[in-house]
């Protein structure tokens, strides 16, 4: 299963428990991935042949075990598919290292780790940069997370670096109530004790750059006493 071009969305498929975390999933379908989740070995293998996927992304903090019998599968296939596999710690990377990964990284890490990390394995393997990013269109706003441009009405929008952040964060969970409490560790990591009010001032200020009108906001929402919400997708 030899692949030497890249058209169109670029299939990932993607091993993670389904029932848990799926933030990988989310930010690769953020960023413009046509991505099959699988919760199982078999569903994995099944999906990298079937969806004739460009990569492979593993999630060795919840299925660890899972990782390692499919990387097996992949490279007894003799398939030359590319695998990126997060882990929990560095005997995790040796391992998965050793078991025919072609590259591993572990958390704390970001979306933007995760998508250079994945652009630069389909660089490396294809040798081509035929896979363009697809923007992600809300309403009148269209946002291409990686080259950081927004443009509403078709005009650019400048975005500062922490308005980028928290942009990121909520399409990456787009239709969810991201609380309050997750977005200020996301966005503010190094502060032991930000003060709460820092985000409502960060969010009024996106708002105003992207929402039709920001006195009655429909692309950011407020659910008060718990957080904020990206519109969820039509």
């Amino acid at each position: 299963m030899l692949r030497t071009r890249l058209t169109g969305a670029v299939s990932v498929v993607v091993l993670e428990d389904e029932e848990q975390d799926r933030s990988i999933s989310a930010a690769l379908r953020t960023w413009g991935f046509d991505v099959t989740s699988a919760g199982g070995v078999t569903g994995a293998h099944g999906a990298i042949n079937e969806r004739a996927a460009a990569i492979a992304v593993l999630d060795g903090r919840s299925v660890r075990s899972a990782v390692l019998d499919l990387l097996t599968k992949i490279r007894e296939s003799g398939w030359s598919i590319p695998v990126l596999v997060v882990c929990p710690d560095e005997s995790a990377i040796v391992t998965a290292l050793h078991a025919g990964a072609d590259d591993c990284f572990g958390p704390p890490y970001s979306a933007d780790e995760l998508h250079a990390r994945v652009t630069s394995l389909l660089r490396r393997t294809y040798r081509v940069n035929t896979w363009r990013p697809v923007p992600v269109r809300i309403g009148r706003l269209s946002v291409c997370l990686a080259t950081r441009e927004a443009t509403r009405d078709g005009i650019p929008i400048a975005l500062s670096p922490k308005e980028h952040e928290l942009l990121v964060v909520l399409l990456e969970q787009r239709g969810r109530v991201v609380p309050r409490s997750e977005l200020m560790a996301r966005i503010w990591p190094e502060r032991a004790r930000p003060n709460p009010r820092t985000l409502d001032i960060h969010i009024a200020w996106l708002r105003r750059k992207i929402e039709p009108d920001p006195r009655h906001p429909t692309v950011i929402q407020t659910v008060r006493s718990v957080g904020y919400a990206m519109a969820p997708p039509p």
